[in-house]
C-alpha cells in the first residue's frame, strides 16, 4: 500500500484513491456542522431552549474548531497527518456519544466544545493537505463536493432518527458517523516535512507569496461561511414557517445536498479558466438574491426552488477562496486555517442568527446574511488585488507537474 508525498515547493500530487480516504475523513468529521439546522431544532424542541441558546451552543463547538485548527495550522507541514486525525476522530467520537445522554444547555456546550476540538484537527489536517496538493483549487473542489453528497446523506438520515431518539438521536448519528470516518484514517498519507528542511523551491516561492492576501482571503471565507450560516442555522425553522412538516424539510434539504453538487462540480471543471475573480463574484452574488428571498418566504414552493442553489453557489466561490490561500504561502498553512475560517464563520453565522431571530424575528435574518455577503466581496476583491499584483496568479493555472511520488502505509 503506497500514498503519496511532499514533492518540490512542498507540493503533493494527490492520487485517486488518496484523495477519496481524504474527502471520507473530512467529510465524516463535519457531520456536525451539516446536521446544524437539525440539531439546533432538536434540542429546542427537545429541552425547550430558546432560538439564542441552541445557537450559542453551535457557535461554541464552531468556535473550538477555529481554536484547534489555528493553533496546529502554522506549523501543519511539521504535523503528521494520521496521528492528527487520530486523535480528533477520538475526541469526536466521544463527544458524538456523550452527547447523547445530555439534557443541559451547559454541560452539551461543554461536550460540544471538546467536539469541536477534536473536529479542527481532522479539517486542519484534512484541509492543509488539499491546500498542499498541485492543483488545489480542484482539491478543494472535490472537498466541498463530498460535503454536498456527505450531507444529502444527513438531511435524509437524521430526521428519522430525531422523530424516533428526540435529541439524543442526532448524537448518535453523528457518532456512528464519525466511527466510520476513523476507520479510513490508517490509508491517509503522512504528509510530514522531513527535518525541517526548507528545500531550494521553498526558499525561492516564499519571496513569492502574499501574506497580506491570504489573510483577508481568510477572512472572505470566515464572512462568506458566517453569511450563510445566519440563514442556514434556522433553515429549518424557514421551512416549517411554509408549512411543511419536518421529514418534509428534510428530505427537501437532502435532495438539494445532491443538487449543491453541481457548485463544487463546475468549480472543478473550471479549474482557474475563468480565473478567480468571475467564479467568486458570480458565487457570492447568487447567494445574496436567494438570502433576500428566504429571509422573508413564506410559499413552500418558493423554498423547495431556491434552497439548493444557496449553497450551491457559495460552494462555486469557496474552492477559489481556499485555493488563494493556498497560493498566498504553498506550506499549507492558510489553507489548514481554511477549515477553521468556515467553522469559525460558522460560529460567527449561528450566533448573530440566533440574535437576529431573537431580537427581531425570523424575516429579518437574511437581511444581517446578505451584509454580511457584501462585505465578502469586497474582501475578495482585495485580497485578489493584492495576489495579483504580487504574483499574477490571476492569469496563471495551477501547478499540475509535479510528479507522483511514494511512500509506505502504515
Amino acid at each position: 500500500m503506497t500514498a503519496p508525498v511532499p514533492q518540490a515547493a512542498g507540493r503533493i500530487n494527490l492520487d485517486t484513491r488518496t484523495s477519496i480516504m481524504l474527502v471520507l475523513v473530512a467529510c465524516t468529521a463535519f457531520t456536525s456542522q451539516m446536521a446544524v439546522p437539525l440539531w439546533v431544532g432538536a434540542v429546542i424542541d427537545s429541552f425547550g431552549f430558546s432560538a439564542e441558546t441552541a445557537g450559542t451552543i453551535a457557535a461554541v463547538e464552531f468556535t473550538t474548531v477555529a481554536i484547534a485548527s489555528y493553533t496546529v495550522a502554522l506549523r501543519i507541514h511539521r504535523f503528521n497527518v494520521r496521528t492528527l486525525c487520530g486523535i480528533g476522530f477520538t475526541l469526536l467520537i466521544t463527544a458524538n456519544a456523550v452527547s447523547s445522554v445530555l439534557d443541559s444547555a451547559a454541560t452539551l456546550t461543554a461536550v460540544r466544545a471538546v467536539a469541536g476540538i477534536g473536529k479542527g484537527l481532522v479539517i486542519s489536517a484534512a484541509f492543509g493537505l488539499a491546500g498542499r496538493s498541485t492543483s488545489p483549487a480542484r482539491s478543494f473542489a472535490l472537498l466541498n463536493g463530498g460535503y454536498t453528497l456527505f450531507a444529502a446523506v444527513t438531511f435524509f438520515v437524521v430526521p428519522f432518527a430525531i422523530e424516533r431518539y428526540g435529541a439524543a438521536g442526532v448524537w448518535l448519528s453523528l457518532c456512528f458517523a464519525t466511527v466510520v470516518g476513523a476507520c479510513f484514517v490508517p490509508w491517509m498519507p503522512s504528509a510530514k516535512s522531513k527535518d525541517g528542511a526548507e528545500t531550494k523551491e521553498e526558499t525561492a516561492s516564499s519571496g513569492t507569496t502574499s501574506g497580506l492576501s491570504g489573510l483577508l482571503a481568510l477572512l472572505a471565507l470566515v464572512v462568506l461561511v458566517g453569511g450563510s450560516s445566519a440563514i442556514w442555522t434556522f433553515i429549518e425553522r424557514i421551512g416549517l414557517r411554509t408549512g411543511l412538516s419536518l421529514t418534509d424539510i428534510g428530505m427537501i434539504l437532502s435532495a438539494a445536498a445532491v443538487i449543491t453538487v453541481s457548485g463544487p462540480a463546475l468549480a472543478h471543471a473550471l479549474d482557474t479558466r475563468l480565473g478567480y475573480r468571475i467564479p467568486i463574484i458570480a458565487g457570492v452574488g447568487v447567494k445574496i438574491v436567494i438570502a433576500g428571498i428566504l429571509g422573508t418566504v413564506t410559499s413552500a414552493v418558493v423554498f423547495i426552488a431556491t434552497v439548493p442553489f444557496f449553497n450551491a453557489a457559495m460552494l462555486l466561490a469557496v474552492p477559489y477562496l481556499q485555493a488563494l490561500m493556498s497560493l498566498a504561502d504553498p506550506k499549507g498553512r492558510f489553507a489548514a486555517a481554511a477549515g477553521a475560517s468556515m467553522t469559525l464563520g460558522a460560529a460567527l453565522g449561528a450566533y448573530v442568527g440566533g440574535v437576529t431571530v431573537t431580537q427581531f424575528g425570523l424575516d429579518q435574518v437574511g437581511t444581517a446574511a446578505i451584509a454580511m455577503l457584501l462585505l465578502v466581496i469586497v474582501l475578495a476583491l482585495l485580497s485578489l488585488r493584492r495576489l495579483t499584483a504580487v504574483t499574477g496568479l490571476d492569469t496563471l493555472p495551477t501547478v499540475k507537474d509535479a510528479p507522483a511520488a511514494n511512500e509506505p502505509a502504515p
